[in-house]
């Protein structure tokens, strides 16, 4: 009975609040509960996670792998061990204190968590989730000694389980065994589909025989993938320019091209063993991502004719008389190198069970393996330079091959735009402004006669470069996004008014990605440690206004600020919040720390404490200043 009386005064306390405060409540909005923390316990035990480990042995018994797996209940998802910092809680695997193997590697999971953005929640950070089951693995060396048939490997896998709201962050403790060869081989063909992680057992010489045959293959089809297609171009007009050339001098260049391939592949071999790097992994870097495009952009420019490369021969040179330009050791040493690294993003038919065979393999067999793989590749330059006549029905050169040159230029910005589909969003801005400091660096560079003295070209090339670092450090140093410092939350006119009655200081910035003094303000006079530090002491309540996109909402609240342009920012004090302070267009860090200082705290615990201590006296309300006329934008 008292349960029921008890709930019936909630409904009328609410139903009065609703009638009494109308249009001030704050609105709900589905999306901002998708990864709150749902911090009161649940009703019944939810457990949508369960997790399951085991581990295998090398023949040498001198290292393994250790697998790690998540099942995760249907529509619940968890977020990836690499989560960046300021969003939702990574995903942590720890081993437990005296386990008796070393962890050579980082765990990695068997397929890459599915990555989008909030940009209410966490606006410009990817959130990387994992669905469905998801295996993380990382290479193990047991210790000395230590029996493998009675190892027990524990640890903890902790997680924060999320669908329509998140669990709160907890521990699945796990108990991993050595997973016999037997055992791995029972499996029916619906778990095998099934899984996410296949354990490797060593099987003998004759299955790496049968891997290093199926590597060369894998690694002779990697020519035709789309990735290698546009630096094909760059070895077919050598090929175009060796014609009728000596068949020793033709067998040396193509040998210095298949020198540089495969000097790529032992450095992936070497990463694949002491670091634990799958192929293609640099490419999760965006520095190596954003060097990558920038070294294409580049290339792209000579062969449009903007400047020459100084390396004979290496893309011929801007016109069809010179294109019979000797191509040198150097060009086709780095013609292969650059030709291999971009493979590398593609995996081509039969790779993906090569290289999985190579988790856990002696250190041997991974340098076998990969450079099966790149002898795969190399082959049919190999065969060219020992018979020449194979592409003896390839034209003459002449004049044509500067039309052929230029169109590969264009070839290669498209492979410019394909290599940005993978740059973080924050990076996005500042590699293509980048990509435009280099374009008048090399222009300037282009400039320079063929003829110049070496002095000229010693300050042309000093003056290039200059361009470039300086348009490296506006390009990352100024435009790439800066952690916030603390944190901004979606305005509304409904969260405005809400905070308001409740006491609260409020802190409302007006801003637009289109924006850019809005950036300038952002950047050195909001998210500075001295506005962080006073926002907490005054328990400051911070509100972003984000015009990107239209708004009538924020339009009209601008209207009511009697502003027609961004930037503003506007404190709401709480002791007089009809009367808001205005700091308009550009601002500093100072101006901020002193609005806030004569707005005052909130009218909460926290600000009543922090108004005892700093004793600072009420300014006078401010006027409002006049209508503003300037446009949109600053």
């Amino acid at each position: 009975m008292a349960d029921v009386v008890l709930r019936a005064l909630k409904v009328v306390l609410w139903a009065s609040l609703l009638m009494a405060g109308g249009s001030r409540l704050p609105a709900q909005d589905d999306a901002f509960d998708r990864d709150r923390v749902d911090a009161s316990p649940p009703t019944t035990a939810i457990n949508p996670i369960t997790v399951d480990a085991h581990f295998t042995i090398d023949s040498d018994g001198q290292s393994g792998l250790l697998a790690i797996t998540a099942h995760l209940a249907p529509g619940w998802h968890t977020y990836s061990i690499t989560q960046r910092d300021g969003g939702p809680i990574r995903t942590k695997i720890e081993l437990a204190a005296g386990a008796q193997v070393k962890l050579a590697s980082e765990f990695m999971p068997a397929r890459s968590p599915k990555v989008h953005f909030d940009a209410q929640l966490y606006r410009g950070l990817p959130l990387e989730e994992h669905e469905g089951n998801v295996t993380w693995t990382a290479v193990i060396m047991p210790n000395a000694g230590v029996d493998l048939r009675e190892l027990t490997i524990a640890g903890k896998l902790t997680a924060q389980a999320c669908k329509t709201q998140c669990l709160p962050p907890r521990d699945y403790p796990f108990s991993a065994v050595l997973m016999r060869a037997d055992k791995a081989s029972v499996l029916t063909p619906r778990e095998a589909e099934q899984a996410d992680f296949q354990p490797i057992v060593e099987a003998g010489r004759s299955s790496l025989v049968i891997t290093l045959g199926l590597a060369f293959v894998g690694g002779l089809l990697l020519n035709l993938m789309p990735c290698v297609l546009p630096v094909i171009g760059l070895k077919l007009l050598a090929f175009l320019e060796q014609t009728g050339h000596d068949r020793r001098r033709v067998f040396v260049l193509n040998l210095w091209y298949c020198v540089g391939l495969m000097s790529v592949f032992a450095v992936l071999a070497t990463l694949a063993t002491f670091l634990g790097w799958r192929w293609g992994e640099q490419f999760t870097s965006a520095g190596f991502t954003i060097t990558m495009a920038s070294v294409v952009f580049v290339l792209a420019l000579s062969f449009l004719g903007v400047w020459e490369i100084p390396v004979p021969g290496f893309v011929g040179a801007g016109r069809g008389t010179e294109l019979a330009a000797r191509e040198g050791a150097v060009g086709a040493f780095a013609k292969g190198v650059l030709s291999t690294t971009l493979a590398t993003p593609c995996s081509g038919p039969l790779l993906g069970s090569v290289f999985g065979f190579t988790l856990g393999q002696p250190t041997w067999a991974v340098y076998a393996i990969f450079g099966s793989v790149g002898l795969g590749m190399a082959s049919p330059y190999l065969i060219i330079g020992a018979f020449p006549a194979l592409v003896a029905f390839l034209p003459k050169p002449g004049a044509w091959m500067d039309t052929f040159k230029q169109a590969m230029g264009f070839v290669l910005l498209g492979t410019v735009v394909w290599l940005f589909n993978s740059i973080d969003r924050d990076y996005f801005i500042p590699s293509f402004a980048f990509l435009i400091g280099l374009w008048a660096a090399f222009w300037l560079i282009g400039r320079m006669p063929a003829y110049a003295e070496l002095p000229q070209k010693a300050w042309t090339w000093a003056a290039g470069m200059a361009i470039a670092l300086v348009a490296g450090y506006v390009s990352f140093g100024l435009l790439t996004p800066r952690p916030e410092l603390f944190a901004w939350h979606p305005f509304s006119i409904h969260t405005l008014n809400a905070e308001m009655d409740a006491g609260k200081t409020v802190l409302l910035d007006f801003t637009a990605d289109w924006c850019p003094n809005c950036k300038l303000n952002e950047a050195f006079a909001l998210n500075t440690p001295e506005v962080r530090d006073l926002v907490a002491e005054y328990d400051v309540v911070t509100l972003r206004a984000d015009w990107t996109r239209p708004s009538e909402e924020i339009k009209s609240a601008l209207e009511k600020l009697h502003s027609a342009s961004i930037p503003l920012c506007a404190i709401f004090p709480s002791n007089r919040p009809t009367h808001p302070i205005l700091l308009p267009d550009l601002i500093t860090k100072h101006q901020v720390v002193e609005a806030l200082r004569k707005a005052g705290p909130s009218k909460t615990p926290a600000g009543r404490v922090a108004e005892k201590v700093s004793r600072i006296p009420q300014a006078d309300s401010p006027s409002l200043p006049a209508k503003s006329t300037k446009g949109p934008g600053g």
